[in-house]
């Protein structure tokens, strides 16, 4: 193994010195002769002195022969000194490097596991929140449904209430409000005739149908004016049955597309055949005036249109009359009925212009035949429709 620069370095400074030593004081203590600066230094006659030119150079030594020994050596410990400064930085640079990159890899290592988990932390609370909003959404869907299935329920039971705390029977004043557009009663059975008939003929014209239904005729009754055209149904029950029953008889009026016809004797004798004659009866649920004068009108609109386009085919449903031609299927809606009163009129009558424009329809003459049909004898039938 070498010597390092410091070794080195001590090395030559130790011999340097030695030198020196060996040159001013010589083996004086030994025994042997005067050192080279001692006789540089006297005569050959012994006396102390200069060097002098001319005198041996044999063995001497100068001053400047020391000041060039002291450059040398100084010389040499200066590059000594550069070497091992360098060899000491480079090993101290690759040393720090090493540790600065080790403590930097465990600092950002400790820094990572901290931040991870910082986000794992994160995450969570998010995943919680977001767990905890869906299921208040659920709730509020669920809560949702649920208040609008007691709103529901509210109103049934409010209904039911009504109808069941109301007593006794219906009166004449009752159906024949004056309020145009009052709610329909769902506790009666209308019956109207084109015709003057009594109560008794009505009720012999639909006793076998209420009895084959399970109604027999002493749990509901006829009323009425005797010998009029409009009479009601009305069962001997609470409201709440009795709207059940009303019903249930409506729903079994059309029989496999077919609506059941009731024929009653009417006041006047046929004196052909010497018996009553007979008028068709219409049976329906109870509808206000209102009602009433939208259906009036609709049926004599269609009349009218019946009778001046009778190449088209017309119809009417909800109000609105409508027709198809021939080359097309799809109904299309010509008019709507809006009465304000019972007494109807032309100014009730909304028409779709673009329809009239296309088929070139004269609502001129509808409207007059449609007043025609509408009063005077032409509208004896007003509510038998």
């Amino acid at each position: 193994m070498g010597d390092t620069p410091n070794q080195t370095v001590q090395s030559n400074v130790k011999t340097n010195v030695q030198r020196l030593t060996s040159m001013f004081t010589g083996n004086s203590a030994s025994g042997s002769g005067p050192t080279p600066m001692e006789l540089g230094s006297t005569t050959p006659t012994g006396s102390k002195r200069g060097r002098l030119e001319g005198d041996s150079a044999t063995t001497t030594f100068t001053k400047l022969d020391l000041f060039d020994l002291l450059d040398e050596q100084g010389a040499n410990y200066q590059k000594s000194t550069e070497v091992s400064i360098a060899k000491a930085l480079d090993t101290f640079g690759i040393q720090f490097r090493s540790d600065s990159k080790s403590d930097t890899k465990e600092l950002l290592g400790k820094y990572h596991d901290k931040l991870s988990g910082r986000f794992v932390a994160v995450e969570t609370r998010v995943d919680k929140v977001e767990a905890t909003v869906s299921g208040l959404s659920t709730d509020l869907s669920a809560m949702q449904s649920s208040i609008v299935e007691i709103q529901k329920e509210q109103a049934r039971q409010a209904e039911a209430l009504l109808l069941a705390n109301r007593s006794g029977v219906l009166t004449w004043s009752d159906l024949q409000s004056d309020e145009f557009d009052r709610p329909p009663n769902i506790e009666v059975i209308r019956v109207s005739s084109p015709k003057y008939v009594s109560k008794t003929s009505v009720e012999n014209a639909l006793s076998p149908f209420l009895s084959d239904l399970g109604y027999p005729n002493d749990i509901w009754s006829v009323t009425g004016n005797e010998g009029g055209k409009d009479f009601s149904i009305q069962f001997q029950q609470n409201a709440l049955a009795s709207a059940k029953n009303v019903k249930h008889v409506l729903q079994n009026l059309k029989v496999n597309g077919k609506y059941k016809i009731f024929n009653a004797e009417t006041v006047k004798i046929d004196s052909t055949i010497g018996k009553p004659q007979t008028a068709k009866l219409f049976v329906s649920g109870d509808q206000n005036p209102k009602q009433k004068a939208v259906r009036y009108m609709c049926v004599k609109f269609t009349e009218a249109c019946k009778t001046l386009y009778p190449s088209m085919e017309w119809s009417y449903y909800d109000g609105v009359v409508q027709f198809t031609v021939e080359d097309e299927k799809d109904r299309q809606g010509l008019a709507i009925m809006l009465p304000t009163k019972s007494s109807v009129d032309r100014s009730m009558v909304q028409w779709d212009n673009i329809l009239v424009n296309k088929y070139e329809l004269d609502k001129t003459k509808i409207f007059d035949l449609f007043d025609k049909l509408s009063s005077g004898p032409a509208a004896a039938k007003e509510w038998c429709v």
